[in-house]
């Protein structure tokens, strides 16, 4: 007897620390198509995206079509993917913004943390697309005009102090 009290009393109690979920996701999470900030708002705002996203609505296209294969993600069973347009959306506003993730994951109907997966993630694709078109690595010849710009009209000079390690610089050039 002592023992079957014994094993219910264990049962009960892990039972206990076992909460069910009343909702697996949300309830305004699950409206997002509907009242979500991007497929309501800015679908109106394709004129006037320039003061919404910072960018203009051809710029957002051609960005979405480069870094739209690297942030694309498949459906599964059980929810719809994010698609990469509002990817897009949700990184930029949030870099024109600085909007908290917290704002910002109202405003698109998402859980932020799954606006601050987003934002970093696109951030880093579209750098790594990006970076090779429009901050190209400069050349031999190109460092050496800079370097040649630098020294002619800033007067930036090397200095050899040749001071020890633990002695200040700060008091050898007066």
């Amino acid at each position: 007897m002592v023992n079957a009290l014994a094993v219910a009393l264990l049962y009960w109690r892990r039972k206990q620390k076992i909460k069910k979920r009343s909702l697996w996701v949300k309830y305004y999470l699950t409206e997002r198509h509907q009242y979500g900030e991007f497929h309501h708002l800015v679908g109106e705002l394709r004129l006037n995206f320039r003061e919404y996203l910072w960018v203009l609505c051809c710029q957002f296209d051609e960005i979405l079509h480069r870094v739209g294969p690297q942030i694309k993600r498949n459906n599964t069973r059980f929810w719809k993917c994010i698609f990469p347009a509002d990817h897009l959306a949700i990184c930029l506003r949030h870099l024109a913004t600085g909007d908290s993730y917290h704002s910002i994951s109202y405003c698109f109907r998402l859980g932020w943390s799954t606006v601050s997966i987003i934002v970093p993630e696109v951030a880093k694709a579209t750098w790594e697309e990006l970076v090779g078109v429009y901050m190209p690595l400069p050349k031999e010849i190109d460092w050496q005009d800079i370097a040649a710009h630098c020294v002619a009209n800033l007067c930036f000079h090397i200095i050899d102090v040749g001071a020890f390690g633990r002695g200040s610089d700060g008091g050898t050039l007066r």
